[in-house]
């Protein structure tokens, strides 16, 4: 039961974290609300790396997957030195997706 919630929660995990990096970093949204946040950083920080982060799905896909790590670390009762490994595997999952995508 628990190797088979472990491989559901990661999949979940995994496409969320894709999913979201590629709605913050590419697209409008609804309401264009991903593209008044990015304006909204664009104007708020003048640091270039922080620009061009939060307009490529890698780079934001870094960061999200790290409470996407805790929440499946807390789910699944998992050690506490499992965040790390859980933050840079979906990081990964999500960077090999979008380069799948990407072609």
């Amino acid at each position: 039961m628990f190797v088979e919630n472990l491989w559901i929660s990661l999949a979940i995990a995994t496409f969320a974290v894709y999913r979201l990096s590629r709605m913050i970093g590419l697209e409008e949204g609804p309401f264009e609300v991903f593209l008044t946040f990015r304006s909204w950083m664009y104007s708020k920080f003048e640091y270039r790396w922080v620009r061009n982060g939060v307009v490529c799905p890698l780079c934001i896909s870094f960061w999200i997957s790290l409470p996407a790590a805790l929440l499946v670390t807390y789910q699944l009762h998992l050690d506490w030195y499992a965040v790390f490994w859980l933050w840079i595997s979906l990081s990964g999952a999500a960077s090999f997706l979008y380069k799948l995508e990407q072609g």
